[in-house]
């Protein structure tokens, strides 16, 4: 049930990192200067809204077919926005949504981000988000085109790779790893820093990057913006892709005992099964001939989950 729950949100997990910046941008004030805050990773705390607006009252609720749904009160609602050919969106701005990592602690915030709205009476101006990277890293255009094409319910925003809007950007996205700038960074502008990985793979940051950020965007539930990488007539088991064969985690042996009592058809350098990663009809053979699909990560870290579960297993 719940992987079928999870495989709804696949659409979520694509916009995620950008529209939940969006709404963080607009939603926060500024933060003060660098040299005024006594720790980097402190966050502005949320405007106050009206307390005579009527908070929406939204839930989280499977239905007996396995699907997922938002409920407005017992009766079940269409589908939220973000979910493949969902049209709800927030009709209210909800003052006590828990949007932050002190909020909700333990909780990932995904849907009360992403279902959140301004007030009607604010119409805050345009916030220009700066991808260090580049748009091909993300592939997005620039503009304000994604979030005017997918209706995203805060979409005061936009995107540019200009490196020439280094000085002006409300917001800098780094990517993996942190590119200088060469500019001298204002220092009202929020740096988020984005990361799927697990930290054993992931290129480590230099002494002096470390108190830059703003905000972190990954895969661990106390991230500001929780950015997880969502996914009859079947004739085999169970597959695995895999090219890394000295995972510190052991999980290859693991495979190899679990093929003892079900078959397991390993890809790659590690099995004697074979499918380019340059081959599109991969993941059409995954989803066609297997019922399972294993998704070990390559070492055991906090809330980190492979990003091969939601991108092999799930799409």
């Amino acid at each position: 049930m719940w992987v079928r729950a999870v495989r709804a949100l696949r659409r979520a997990a694509l916009l995620l990192p950008l529209a939940l910046m969006a709404a963080a941008l607009v939603l926060l004030p500024r933060p003060p200067p660098l040299h005024a805050r006594a720790h980097p990773s402190v966050l502005p705390t949320p405007p106050s809204i009206r307390e005579d607006a009527p908070a929406p009252h939204l839930q989280i609720s499977i239905t007996e077919n396995n699907e997922l749904f938002l409920s407005d009160g017992d009766d079940i609602s269409r589908r939220p926005w973000f979910m493949r050919g969902g049209e709800l969106r927030p009709w209210i701005s909800d003052p006590h949504a828990a949007l932050f990592p002190e909020d909700a602690p333990g909780d990932d915030r995904i849907v009360q981000q992403l279902m959140y709205t301004l007030p009607k009476d604010e119409n805050p101006p345009i916030k220009r988000i700066l991808l260090a990277n580049g748009l091909g890293a993300w592939g997005v255009p620039a503009g304000r085109t994604e979030f005017i094409r997918n209706k995203c319910p805060v979409d005061r925003c936009s995107i540019t790779a200009d490196a020439r809007d280094a000085a002006t950007a409300d917001a800098v996205l780094f990517k993996d790893h942190h590119t200088p700038l060469n500019v001298r960074r204002p220092p009202n502008q929020i740096w988020i820093l984005y990361y799927l990985e697990c930290p054993y793979h992931t290129a480590s940051l230099r002494p002096t990057s470390l108190d830059v950020f703003n905000w972190t965007s990954t895969y661990r539930r106390d991230s500001d913006i929780v950015a997880p990488n969502y996914a009859a007539n079947k004739t085999k088991k169970v597959a695995w892709f895999v090219s890394n064969c000295h995972a510190r985690n052991r999980r290859l042996q693991y495979a190899r005992q679990l093929a003892k009592f079900i078959s397991v058809d390993i890809y790659g350098a590690c099995g004697s099964h074979h499918c380019p990663r340059t081959d599109p009809n991969c993941l059409e053979m995954l989803d066609r001939d297997y019922k399972f699909y294993l998704a070990f990560e390559n070492s055991n870290c906090r809330d980190y989950i492979t990003e091969k579960f939601f991108v092999n297993g799930l799409q």
